[in-house]
């Protein structure tokens, strides 16, 4: 990434006068001077990159997004089977990088940046699972940025974990002698830390070299937990652009398309993809077309809700598609009878599995006394002939 300085207009002036007295002087001379400040496109470019991948399948509206990859070589043209679609331009995507200390980051902590004035809920970004000791990159459109000085907000995330310390944070009892729980932060260093986009440089030296974020255990120790960080751009964020357009494939035929892009020097890149769109008014059926599936999956069709028509069949590999036969609807019972002296207690979590559904006991049972239990769940866990109910320990704690 480069960024041309902005030249004194009296010095630009005096190149100028120079070049009118070399073209007077020597007239078959040509010079083509470069302004201070221009963006030469390059002769050449990389080709761009498509948010599609060839044998992909694509049904209903689905977006396209076209990144540049070579400063000044904005995408220009996407096309589909060689006609022009219309398409709005993007400043591309920023990166926000940086490398992992401590434990690293979990996804359940919820740990998130936001950008600039871009702070609502569906703004955030997210940190996912980055061990210590790797890079992480977080991604987000360019056009949250702006020439001049930015913000970038690291926020620590927190979790409930189970704790005995009653002098912890935030620390709460749970109900039926569950046990206690309080509100931890998640622990994880920062260092090295910069931005990027192309066509703009971002300079993050007032930042320190790292940070460390967390509390601890519960508020153990007193660590960061929210860090806002400062980037100076030069450059105008978008200069280099890219395109998206949402492409609604049911204006294309059933069948084989080529979805093309290109750059102002002339990069192309192409990607085909297979439309297959249903009549209307037809079923969706989940999963999608293309989807790789394993184990035991659900499979639906479904209609729009508010309709009258009613979906007749389902059939996989033409043959019709039948789950195992099971008891009507409504709730079946479960008895037990706990005897005095041990206890089941609901801070282990036992449990039972009917045909392998598992369902929970709950509470505490047969604690002054033998105790009769009912347990109730859904009469379907059900089918005709044998069935196997088992009822399973759970543990606290590890124990």
């Amino acid at each position: 990434m480069t960024h041309a300085s902005r030249a004194r207009r009296k010095r630009t002036r005096g190149l100028l006068s120079a070049v009118a007295l070399l073209l007077v002087a020597g007239p078959a001379t040509t010079l083509s001077p470069t302004l201070a400040g221009a963006q030469a496109i390059p002769t050449s470019g990389n080709a761009p990159l498509i948010s599609l991948s060839n044998g992909q399948n694509l049904e209903g509206e689905v977006p396209v997004v076209v990144e540049p990859v070579t400063e000044n070589d904005s995408v220009t043209t996407l096309a589909v089977d060689g006609d022009r679609i219309g398409a709005d331009k993007t400043a591309g995507t920023a990166h926000f990088a940086f490398e992992m200390g401590g434990n690293g980051t979990e996804a359940r902590y919820r740990n998130y940046i936001t950008v600039n004035g871009h702070t609502a809920d569906a703004d955030r970004v997210y940190l996912p699972d980055i061990p210590g000791g790797q890079v992480g990159t977080l991604d987000f459109p360019g056009d949250w940025l702006q020439p001049g000085s930015n913000t970038i907000t690291v926020q620590a995330g927190a979790n409930w974990v189970d704790s005995t310390t009653k002098t912890a944070v935030g620390y709460e009892e749970l109900p039926n002698g569950e046990g206690g729980r309080c509100p931890n932060y998640d622990d994880y260093a920062l260092s090295s830390i910069s931005l990027s986009l192309l066509g703009v440089v971002a300079d993050g030296e007032q930042n320190l070299f790292s940070y460390s974020f967390g509390d601890g255990t519960c508020g153990s120790s007193a660590k960061l937990l929210k860090q806002a960080l400062t980037f100076v751009i030069s450059g105008e964020p978008g200069s280099t652009s890219g395109l998206r357009a949402d492409l609604d494939t049911t204006r294309l035929t059933n069948g084989t398309h080529t979805v093309s892009a290109t750059t102002q020097s002339g990069a192309k890149t192409s990607v085909t993809v297979d439309v297959n769109n249903s009549p209307v008014g037809a079923a969706v059926v989940t999963p999608g077309d293309g989807a790789r599936i394993r184990g035991t999956r659900p499979v639906i069709a479904a209609l729009p809700t508010g309709g009258k028509d009613h979906v007749e069949s389902l059939a996989v590999d033409d043959k019709p598609a039948e789950n195992a036969e099971a008891l009507a609807t409504g709730t079946a019972t479960l008895g037990l009878r706990v005897e005095a002296g041990n206890s089941i207690e609901a801070r282990y979590q036992n449990y039972a599995l009917v045909n392998g559904h598992r369902v929970d006991l709950g509470g505490d049972y047969g604690a002054t006394g033998a105790e009769d239990v009912r347990l109730a769940f859904p009469t379907r866990f059900l089918h005709l002939g044998d069935n196997v109910v088992e009822v399973r320990t759970g543990d606290y704690n590890g124990t």
